[in-house]
Formats: structure tokens, sequence, C-alpha cells
């Protein structure tokens, strides 16, 4: 899969994101794949344009690290078990869902999701190393966490409300 690095796409993604700073003013500024190469430049409509204009929005707020090679972040990530390296970074997140999809996936089931002690200790793993840790959930089209997941949340919640 490619990924669109014109100028054309850069400018709308450019716009995009500028709503969605000036509508939420998000605590966090994620990025998800790297950023169109037009981008990675100085002047208009460029990545140094749209960090100084979320932070001017959003002076608190962090940048994570997947705009691509050698762009600005606050804080670095891993996923799963890839991108380990990012784990030395002062500051880290892991990121994972509860099972092994980013969305609501029907044919999950218990045998590929993170039980909750096995959520417990995939926790306790990152946060004893310094890192925070991102659990996704998916919920159905209407809504609803599935159930395999709202078991393993509730456990997390029960353990975090003790601890």
């Amino acid at each position: 899969m490619q990924r669109p690095t014109d100028a054309a796409y850069s400018m709308y993604a450019y716009k995009h994101v500028i709503d969605l700073i000036d509508r939420y003013q998000p605590d966090v500024l994620w990025n998800d794949i790297e950023w169109p190469d037009f981008a990675k430049r100085d002047g208009e409509y460029s990545l140094a344009a749209l960090f100084d204009y979320y932070y001017q929005k959003v002076p608190h707020g962090v940048v994570n690290d997947r705009w691509g090679k050698n762009t600005h972040s606050d804080f670095e990530t891993s996923e799963y078990q890839y991108m380990s390296e990012s784990e030395n970074a002062l500051a880290w997140e892991n990121c994972r869902g509860i099972g092994l999809s980013f969305g609501y996936n029907q044919v999950e089931s218990e045998e590929h999701s993170l039980s909750v002690a096995g959520a417990l200790r995939h926790f306790l793993d990152i946060v004893s190393r310094g890192g925070n840790f991102l659990l996704n959930v998916g919920p159905t089209a209407s809504g609803q966490i599935p159930e395999i997941q709202r078991k393993v949340l509730t456990g997390l919640g029960d353990w975090m409300a003790i601890n």
C-alpha cells in the first residue's frame, strides 16, 4: 500500500488536522502513518507549521513519533511487540488492542485476546519501565464493547481501584 506524498494531499491533510485542533484542542496529537513528504520542509502547509500551530493552540499538548523519520515528537511509541527500540526513549508509550485488531473483529475470540491476568502483566511491565500504556478497545457498529473486551477492562479497573 502506497501512502500519498504529493502536495495536494499534504495540504488536504494539513487542513483536516488544523480543523481537529481548532474544534477539539487534543492533548495528544497522534498520527499513525508517516506524513506526506511534501510537508517535510519549511513554510506554509509544512509539518513544522502544523506543530507550531498546535502548540500555540494547545501549549500543554504532546506529539507522537509517527509523522516520519527525523520529524519532531514529544514521545515515542511501540505497538504490541514491534518498535520496541522506542521503549528506551525518555518518554514512550506502548499501544495495543485487547485482541489482535484495532477495531471490532467478530472472529476474534478469547484465544486471540489478552486475559485479565495477561493485560495486567503487560500493563505492569510497561509502567514499571517508565512507559505509558494505551489499550485499544473495538466497539461493535452499535457502540457496544464486546464481552471479551469488557471483562478485561473491568478486571484492570478493579485492580486499579485497589492499587
